[in-house]
């Protein structure tokens, strides 16, 4: 009994682990994939040019915030509906252009691996946001995943998602609390 217990905590403990490596979804268009990015193009350039991906980007982890571009980059007017799980509490969403762009410093990372921290667009003609009047997000702080829709052309749409990244101390408080559930279950079971 106490091994089965051990073993739940390890798992749980690895399944928390986890959660952070990338953001799962479900694409209401079909023909639609959720990938990594890690192109040359910069995000918001309007240079990417896919009417089939929407990309997301693990960026910086600042403190206990863990930092996530998500975007589409299509060459046409197409409209994308998806819901995206995280894995982690959504603390907030970034959606305008100039919170985008500030934050670039921040969260930002080197996306393609050329040691230039250039991977973002901060031209004019990039998009670095949402639209207000074509596109919406819904999420609750505290849960771990959102939904929107987007009303998206060349050269995209591009939101930034924080989400809470737990202490290992909370890690541990876990697995100690279900090795202690474990052997008082064992005590009682010896009884």
């Amino acid at each position: 009994m106490l091994r089965t217990i051990a073993t739940a905590a390890l798992l749980a403990l690895a399944t928390a682990a986890h959660a952070q490596n990338a953001p799962t979804g479900t694409l209401v268009n079909p023909s639609w994939d959720l990938q990594a990015y890690t192109g040359a193009p910069r995000i918001g350039s309007g240079s990417i040019n896919d009417n089939n991906t929407l990309f997301y980007v693990k960026e910086q982890r600042v403190g206990n915030e863990q930092s996530w571009i998500v975007f589409a980059d299509p060459s046409a007017t197409v409209s994308i509906s998806a819901l995206l799980d995280f894995g982690a509490p959504v603390l907030n969403v970034i959606t305008t252009t100039a919170a985008l762009v500030a934050g670039h410093a921040t969260w930002g990372v080197d996306v393609d691996s050329d040691n230039r921290l250039n991977d973002y667009s901060t031209a004019a003609g990039g998009s670095q946001g949402l639209e207000a009047t074509q596109d919406t997000v819904w999420w609750t702080a505290g849960q771990s995943g959102l939904s929107f829709q987007w009303q998206t052309a060349n050269s995209g749409d591009a939101m930034r998602v924080i989400t809470a990244v737990p202490e290992p101390t909370t890690y541990a408080l876990l697995a100690l609390g279900l090795v202690a559930i474990g052997l008082q279950l064992s005590r009682r079971k010896a009884r």
